[in-house]
């Protein structure tokens, strides 16, 4: 039951009032709309929310299940998206039926997130993810049409920029996927900036020597 689930998580978008307080009289009536909405939903519709607040631009549903999932039954968190849906909280995107997340709504999950660590898991599985869609970006598997990947260049760079601290490994294999389509996706700088990050570990005196043989 869902009512049942984690009650540490359960404020896990409570909008930190005292700190991040807007003066601004419209904007404090956004944020009290917002948590209005989010007061609506079942506990753990809020937590994927948060977690789900990682995408910097519009997302799949199978993207969604992906990261809004941790060891919570897939059909709970299915339900979630959809309570989600319903809330308003989350957004159908464009005739390909993805979900998108307003700006209002991602701030107030990134600055009211109580609990880091479900952050942290959130762009673990997103990076995860991201690197598998390369990989199969790289396969052909999702055709040669510019339009989507450049759609989801900001989710991947966003996934690159986590793994750049926390998982190398998933950053050469976010890069390697892409590089088969990087005349189709033209110059990228956020591309270029990471390659070259790769090659600079590789050419450490000390370091770059340890990154080959975790390999």
């Amino acid at each position: 039951c869902i009512r049942n689930h984690r009650t540490g998580r359960e404020d896990a978008v409570r909008w930190q009032s005292g700190s991040h307080r807007v003066p601004l009289a419209r904007h404090a009536t956004l944020q009290a709309s917002i948590q209005w909405s989010v007061d609506l939903v079942e506990p753990l519709a809020r937590t994927v929310l948060v977690r789900l607040s990682v995408f910097q631009t519009s997302f799949s549903y199978d993207a969604a299940l992906a990261v809004g999932q941790d060891d919570e039954p897939a059909e709970l968190v299915s339900d979630a998206i959809g309570a989600l849906v319903d809330a308003n909280l989350l957004q159908f995107d464009g005739p390909a039926d993805r979900l998108r997340m307003l700006h209002t709504v991602r701030r107030f999950c990134t600055l009211g997130a109580q609990d880091s660590a479900e952050l942290d898991g959130a762009h673990r599985r997103h990076a995860r993810y991201s690197a598998t869609y390369c990989e199969e970006i790289g396969e052909g598997v999702h055709g040669i049409e510019r339009g989507p990947f450049i759609r989801e260049m900001p989710n991947l760079v966003a996934a690159m920029e986590w793994a750049r601290e926390n998982e190398p490994r998933l950053v050469f294999r976010m890069c390697t996927g892409l590089a088969s389509v990087r005349t189709v996706l033209g110059s990228h700088g956020n591309i270029a900036d990471t390659w070259k990050w790769l090659l600079s570990l590789d050419r450490g005196p000390s370091g770059g020597e340890a990154w080959r043989q975790e390999w």
